[in-house]
């Protein structure tokens, strides 16, 4: 159960009573709307998130792993994984839930290429045990089968002097061209770059003045670069980061 557009990660406590104090018994009464939200990158990736995984509940080929019984899992140590398998669908979850990076032995259900229903990544199964280092707060939902969920690249977002720069790209994974949005929290230059995984300049993406705010940036591939994972790298005087995308 969601409380109150909470999958939207809500602002106002559970207790705010509608004068705006916090009070046990305000529980069941009425919250401000926050239509606001979904304007938010952030909050706009978790939504899209909750909702993509809502959806798997009833694709066709998943629709079984949610009323199975064959579920191992271990989830004692700050990396958990949990591990669901019917006859043909298979899924596995990976979570680092620790503030410090962690390593564990994974085996998947079966060996060969896992998807990841979130990003759009992919992962070499052994199908024996296999040594897996998560950042903090870095997950996977691996699929045996490659199904897509749409949801962007993961935001990038850093906090600098005037504000927050963030970038995403969506759809991911990228078939012809893709919208980059970009929010700068300061009028400057921003530099936008394709890079291979191994970090090596393929493309200059954008490369110009942006105003303080939100901007959209289209990016064409066209077949220019050949199917596979790719790294886009953003910018400014202040500040830099990379989100991974995938070209088809």
């Amino acid at each position: 159960m969601f409380w109150e557009f909470g999958e939207l990660g809500y602002d106002y406590s559970i207790n705010r009573c509608e004068n705006g104090t916090i009070d046990n018994n305000c529980r069941l009464s009425p919250k401000p709307i926050k239509w606001d939200y979904l304007q938010d990158l952030q909050r706009k990736r978790l939504h899209d998130v909750f909702a993509a995984l809502i959806g798997l509940r009833f694709h066709t080929l998943y629709k079984d792993v949610f009323i199975t019984n064959q579920i191992i899992r271990d989830l004692s140590n700050g990396f958990k994984w949990l591990e669901v398998t019917t006859d043909t669908s298979k899924i596995c979850v990976i979570g680092n839930f620790d503030v410090v990076s962690q390593t564990a032995n994974v085996t998947f259900q079966n060996a060969g290429t896992w998807y990841d229903y979130i990003d759009g990544s992919t992962i070499t199964a052994t199908g024996a045990s296999q040594s897996i280092t998560l950042q903090p707060g870095e997950y996977h939902v691996y699929l045996n089968r490659n199904v897509v969920s749409n949801i962007a690249t993961p935001v990038f977002s850093i906090g600098v002097a005037g504000g927050a720069f963030s970038i995403r790209s969506y759809p991911n994974p990228v078939l012809k061209s893709s919208v980059i949005d970009v929010t700068v929290p300061e009028t400057g230059k921003v530099e936008i770059d394709l890079l291979n995984i191994s970090g090596q300049k393929l493309m200059d993406v954008y490369s110009g003045v942006l105003t303080k705010g939100d901007h959209k940036i289209n990016f064409e591939n066209n077949g220019k670069l050949p199917a596979g994972l790719y790294l886009l790298q953003a910018s400014t005087k202040t500040a830099a980061g990379t989100i991974k995308i995938i070209l088809e």
